[in-house]
């Protein structure tokens, strides 16, 4: 009778409250032993770039390829008043 409450009593209340201590001091070891931050003038480098001045140009995109050409939307145009165009 006294082996089941002394195995109860351990597994119940010693190796839960070893566990506990055992993580209690890796926290604490982690705390005190922690690395300090050094403060100081930190040199914050200019970013690196490069200036261009913008020439206006024409360019010529070729582009080949095959397939069926799908317009982004459709758009009716209707005149509002009957006639012929005569210029656009």
């Amino acid at each position: 009778m006294n082996d089941g409450i002394l195995k109860k009593l351990l597994f119940r209340v010693f190796i839960p409250g070893l566990i506990l201590l055992v993580g209690g001091a890796c926290a604490g070891a982690l705390v005190i032993f922690a690395p300090s931050a050094r403060r100081g003038d930190q040199e914050v480098a200019p970013p690196l770039v490069e200036v261009v001045i913008v020439k206006r140009t024409d360019a010529v995109a070729r582009v080949e390829a095959s397939g069926v050409v799908v317009p982004a939307r459709e758009v009716s145009i209707t005149p509002e008043v009957s006639g012929r165009i005569i210029a656009v």
